[in-house]
């Protein structure tokens, strides 16, 4: 059977659904998911909202999410014996039932008062829900500073995008494909550095296995049938209809835009990198391969910030007036001297401001100036900024003039665009190499 076989589509959709919910409400999923819409009817009761009203689905979903991490906490309690944890939460669930409804609890989970229109007020749950908003400003405030501070070193930090269980039940949920519930901090790192938040988690989970002997599996990407059963209708016919070897190529660039970048299909972009840096022939090799995964060749590319405007401005500003621009609640402005105007990096969820041919963050910058690589007056000017990237990769270890896998492999570490460490893109160490090679026999 194909994939585009109405069948098998049925047949992998109800699996999928059954490992998504029998993770968090057990194998009989449905079942509890009526007793819990059921329980969310009697406490709205004769309320003014109804118990068939927006309100009534709005306690429904706060009710699922929580009877959903009482029977995760069953499962550890337990030992992961299903039945065990399901009996657990849903004692939990009478219990807490009966308290709103009969006992009248002011401290249970769903205790309610009556409001001037007869309307449902859940104080408590609206007290946590504060609470929980406070912590989580608290969280993200700290994140800010530290990565203001340090840059994106900080994901390298064991513990600080999530704790052990935080990052495992992501692992769990990625692996069995539930959905992913991120904490603060990854939402925070995410958007802050202009990364996804999979790149964000896989981070902390490096982090974590670095000095752990327990490992934590990574995210991985949708599963390929997921990828393409979301693809157009004419993409997917590419795979099912006489899918010869080039109609699944063209079909897989549309799916995983990733494809695009493998080195079999760049051989049109080597030409627009520039190779004007005067060191050696692998240094060359090294930042033009740099500035091809991070989409900033040719000579615009050292003008570029994030979004893909160029500024012709950029590389006549001093480091400062750089880093005043593009710093953690930074102007975004162009100085005077330079005609003034602001910077039109992309406003999206991320807010980066990766700028230059090295799509550099203000936390590396800032890192660079403290250890003396660099004075505020420098220009950010092309010669400066192949100069950072052979400056950070050396103090990453890597040997331009000696590139193997191990040092490519090295080189993600700082280039998320290189390896797929951060999750940004599928292309492997190997294919990053396959590209430096390239560079480095036409240098």
């Amino acid at each position: 059977m194909s994939i585009s076989d109405p069948n098998l589509r049925t047949e992998v959709m109800q699996q999928y659904e059954k490992v998504t919910l029998a993770g968090s409400f057990g194998d009989d999923y449905k079942a509890t998911l009526d007793s819990i819409k059921s329980a969310a009817k009697q406490i709205m009761g004769d309320s003014l909202e109804g118990s068939a009203s927006y309100e009534a689905s709005q306690l429904t979903g706060i009710m699922q999410r929580n009877f959903a991490k009482d029977y995760k906490e069953g499962l550890r309690k337990f030992n992961g014996d299903g039945t065990r944890a399901l009996q657990y939460a849903t004692d939990i669930l009478q219990r807490d039932k009966d308290a709103a409804i009969i006992n009248k609890d002011p401290t249970a989970r769903y205790y309610s008062v009556n409001g001037p229109a007869n309307q449902k007020i859940f104080k408590n749950v609206k007290a946590s829900q504060a609470k929980t908003a406070k912590r989580q400003a608290e969280i993200e405030q700290t994140v800010r500073e530290t990565i203001g501070t340090i840059g994106v070193r900080a994901l390298d930090t064991p513990g600080f995008l999530g704790t052990e269980e935080e990052l495992k039940n992501l692992s769990d949920a990625n692996r069995f494909g539930q959905v992913l519930v991120f904490t603060p901090q990854i939402k925070q790192a995410a958007k802050q550095l202009g990364i996804s938040p999979l790149e964000a988690a896989n981070a902390g989970i490096a982090a974590f296995n670095k000095y752990s002997a327990t490992k934590i599996e990574p995210l991985y990407p949708d599963p390929s049938l997921q990828q393409i059963n979301k693809a157009r209708p004419e993409t997917i016919k590419l795979f099912v209809d006489n899918p010869t070897l080039e109609r699944i190529r063209r079909g897989s660039a549309e799916v995983y835009p990733g494809a695009l970048q493998d080195p079999g299909n760049m051989r049109g972009a080597y030409r627009s990198v520039s190779t004007s840096y005067s060191g050696s022939s692998g240094q060359r090799a090294f930042i033009q391969t740099v500035r091809s995964v991070e989409g900033t060749g040719g000579s615009d590319g050292y003008n570029k910030v994030y979004g893909g405007a160029v500024v012709p401005q950029l590389t006549k500003m001093t480091l400062r007036e750089l880093y005043d621009a593009i710093k953690l609640g930074g102007t975004d402005r162009l100085p005077a001297r330079l005609g003034g105007g602001r910077i039109p990096f992309k406003k999206d969820k991320y807010n980066s401001s990766a700028s230059g041919a090295l799509q550099l963050m203000p936390g590396t910058l800032l890192g660079l100036i403290q250890r003396g690589r660099y004075k505020w007056t420098d220009i950010f000017s092309p010669e400066t900024q192949d100069q950072m990237i052979i400056d950070l990769a050396m103090e990453g270890g890597i040997n331009p003039d000696k590139m193997d896998l191990n040092q490519m492999t090295k080189a993600g570490n700082i280039w998320a665009g290189l390896t797929p460490r951060y999750g940004q893109t599928q292309r492997t160490a190997n294919q990053s190499l396959a590209i430096y090679n390239q560079f480095l026999n036409r240098n």
